[in-house]
């Protein structure tokens, strides 16, 4: 490109705001206060109903809901249009009578809960116009709430807040329980008591002294026989019949060496007696 034209920096379109500044910093400036002021709301399609003939004792279904019928009851109430179809008058869902029998029967909060006040400013406040409680009953959740069952959700709750998350621990430890808990006998399920369990491989081949089985009777066979025979030719016996089990079994044949001062002093107690 000729140096005639030098490259430049492209700026911001005109019109377009800067995005880098908070609407939040200037809503103090007086103009902004003025201009904000002279804003007028969008109207609203609002449609006012005789509640009284509308709900009937028909769509109650639980006694909280028939004591707070027998309440004094407003004549209309007012809700926007497209809000209450058909389909939810039809479905009779607990959650739209509750919403209905609080804003009918309950009195408007002296201060719009934050779930309304945030809908309110999108133009998406509804079903109903007010946000309204009746103290003491549904935790105080106001209507529009408890229309859409978010009761928790409702600033105004003051009942328990619901912990998902801690209820699906405590009822995984509640179904863990028996199976820790539960045996062979009783569960189905788990290992045997320690009283019925069998002997263990090793238990099984070895006697208490850690001795072959087959080798321990065949020792005991030898000091039976050798009881009134001399201990050299007892020796010879042992160590031949050994040999001729065990063949080339030499740990076997060391351990029968080791037992053979034990026969010895057996011996020499028995005749002592």
């Amino acid at each position: 490109m000729p140096a005639a034209f030098p490259k430049k920096r492209r700026g911001r379109p005109p019109g377009r705001p800067n995005m880098t500044v908070r609407e939040a910093d200037y809503e103090e400036n007086p103009l902004v206060r003025a201009w904000n002021a002279a804003k007028s709301e969008r109207p609203m399609s609002v449609v006012p109903i005789y509640i009284r003939q509308a709900l009937t004792d028909a769509a109650l279904v639980h006694d909280t809901q028939r004591q707070i019928f027998r309440l004094p009851s407003r004549e209309v109430i007012y809700f926007v249009q497209g809000w209450i179809t058909a389909r939810h008058i039809a479905s009779q869902r607990p959650s739209y009578v509750n919403g209905l029998l609080i804003h009918s029967r309950g009195q408007d909060a002296p201060l719009s809960c934050a779930q309304c006040t945030e809908r309110r400013n999108k133009n998406a406040l509804g079903p109903f116009l007010t946000c309204r409680i009746l103290p003491g009953s549904y935790h105080n959740s106001c209507s529009n709430c408890k229309w859409f069952d978010n009761t928790s959700a409702c600033s105004l709750y003051t009942g328990p807040k619901p912990n998902r998350k801690r209820k699906a621990k405590e009822a995984a430890v509640q179904e863990q329980e028996p199976q820790d808990n539960g045996t062979g006998n009783d569960a189905g399920e788990g290992y045997l008591p320690v009283s019925e369990a069998p002997e263990s491989i090793g238990d099984q081949q070895t006697s208490e002294d850690g001795i072959d089985p087959a080798l321990q009777a065949h020792v005991d066979a030898a000091v039976d026989a050798a009881s009134g025979v001399d201990m050299d030719e007892a020796l010879e016996v042992q160590f031949g019949d050994m040999q001729e089990v065990h063949g080339s079994n030499n740990m076997d044949a060391q351990l029968a060496a080791q037992l053979l001062p034990e026969i010895q002093r057996h011996d020499d107690s028995a005749d002592e007696t």
